[in-house]
């Protein structure tokens, strides 16, 4: 009898705390992070290239300025509510014992894409700053007037690093229902 009773209510406390059938789904903000090898790489293939990749981060161990290109995956879902990315992240080491400029550029869209744009932003770093400084895009740098994102689900960010810079990692954000 005691089994059966202890049973019984731990049956109506599961059932308690199972969803209704009327528990709507919500928008929530997902994101991507990664260090800068999972979406970085140099411009320059072969043994010119000086980005030396390394868990925690792409430095650049050469004696001139490196390009690095960082791409993107995004996902949605097409679910109301969900949009393309809304914010990027890049932050940025520094390995020297002097202050330089880090300057990026953010790509959206595709090569002849009449809405895509670019954005170009500089930051300067410290000497020997370790992952402090970033840089930052977000749906104000959209030039579409009210946008709430970066206007479509492809984006990506070209840099141009300095000896001894660092890009640590990335991070992207979009809007999304949660799956509930």
């Amino acid at each position: 009898m005691k089994a059966s009773f202890v049973f019984g209510l731990l049956s109506v406390a599961v059932a308690l705390t199972l969803p209704t059938g009327t528990t709507q789904a919500a928008v929530a903000q997902h994101q991507f992070r990664g260090n800068a090898v999972n979406y970085c790489q140099a411009f320059t293939p072969g043994p010119a290239n000086t980005i030396r990749n390394r868990v925690v981060g792409s430095e650049n161990v050469g004696p001139n300025p490196m390009n690095v290109a960082c791409d993107f995956h995004t996902a949605t879902n097409g679910a109301a509510g969900a949009t393309p990315p809304t914010d990027v992240y890049i932050f940025f080491s520094n390995n020297t014992a002097a202050a330089f400029t880090v300057s990026c550029t953010l790509l959206t869209g595709y090569q002849g894409q009449s809405s895509a744009y670019a954005v170009t932003k500089s930051a300067v770093i410290a000497a020997g700053q370790q992952a402090v400084t970033s840089l930052h895009w977000d749906a104000a740098d959209n030039p579409v007037a009210g946008a709430t994102s970066l206007g479509n689900v492809l984006v990506g960010v070209n840099c141009t690093l300095p000896v001894g810079a660092v890009i640590n990692d990335t991070y992207l954000y979009w809007n999304m229902d949660n799956g509930v």
